[in-house]
């Protein structure tokens, strides 16, 4: 449980909202995969860089987009979920690309 989770759904209903749409809805879609591919990245702790890099990139181009500290609140409401993708789904996808921390390949599975 990262801080947001902790300080802003501390009874866990938000967190189980979306365990339960996992489990429901998002099935059907599911279903319908036939192939799964994974670019892994190597950790969750480079996510909030690379986040912070393409939010910094559209504010060159546009003008706007997220604060540092807004991309790293941002990125906290998929924590969970992209830890639990990169633990589990390796096993499950049809083929892995691991990617290191400039998203550059350096193995599949």
């Amino acid at each position: 449980m990262n801080d947001l989770e902790r300080d802003e759904d501390p009874d866990g209903r938000w967190r189980g909202w979306v365990n339960e749409q996992l489990d429901g809805p998002y099935q059907a879609l599911f279903a319908k995969i036939h192939s799964l591919s994974l670019m892994a990245a190597p950790g969750f702790e480079v996510v909030v860089g690379w986040r912070t890099e393409q939010e910094h990139r559209l504010k060159a181009k546009t003008g706007k987009g997220m604060s540092d500290a807004e991309v790293a609140r941002f990125v906290q409401h998929y924590e969970r979920l992209t830890r639990w993708i990169l633990a589990e789904m390796p096993e499950r996808a049809d083929w892995t690309v691991e990617l290191d921390a400039q998203r550059q390949p350096v193995g599949e599975r």
